[in-house]
């Protein structure tokens, strides 16, 4: 009592749930995910694919989402961003016109590098839900990573359009204004002189 569970102990539970219950696949994803995190990646990696292709097989499609949501956040934790792509890349062949998945895509693949391939995917995600400003602040964030300021611009404004309100848009509306008058693209803004003052 009072003290959280090992993760050799977490791992274990999850092991026993999954032999009585082969087809439990939030057990499969859980122990995977540790498993990772423990440094047991082929393991690890093997029980992330059956539990995905369970959860593929049995979830309902409107619950989907939210399981996918979670188990990226847990795979990003674990810098598993090739892991997130590939999941994210089956789910989109298979509901090609989700745009939520769409976007995850996007995240996974501008973080394994392949910024043209996030751009593509995001471009998609706002074409067939172009009234989500969440969409569009991602788009314009991913034109800032890219340097594309002129077209970072236009999504963002068509963000704040559609939110008003949106902190996040409002600070990317910063950096676009920061890049602007210095140049470069995101990352140069991340790593810009310290402003002293």
């Amino acid at each position: 009592l009072g003290t959280a569970p090992s993760q050799d102990h977490s791992i274990e539970r999850m092991d026993g749930i999954i032999k009585e219950c082969p087809q439990f696949y939030p057990a499969l994803l859980d122990a995977g995910v540790r498993r990772l995190f423990k440094g047991e990646a082929a393991r690890g990696e093997r029980q992330i694919k059956r539990g995905f292709a369970l959860m593929l097989e049995l979830a309902g499609q409107r619950d989907l989402e939210d399981e996918v949501a979670a188990l990226i956040d847990n795979l990003e934790a674990a810098w598993r961003f090739d892991i997130c792509e590939s999941i994210m890349a089956q789910l989109v062949e298979r509901f090609p016109g989700n745009s939520a998945f769409r976007d995850f895509l996007a995240h996974a693949a501008m973080r394994t590098g392949n910024i043209q391939s996030a751009l593509l995917h995001l471009a998609r995600a706002v074409e067939i839900s172009p009234m989500k400003a969440y969409l569009w602040s991602n788009q314009g964030w991913m034109r800032l990573i890219a340097g594309n300021l002129k077209e970072a611009l236009t999504s963002l404004e068509k963000a704040l359009s559609l939110d008003p309100k949106d902190e996040v848009v409002k600070g990317n509306l910063r950096v676009h204004k920061y890049l602007a008058r210095h140049g470069g693209n995101y990352f140069n803004y991340l790593l810009r002189p310290l402003d002293r003052k």
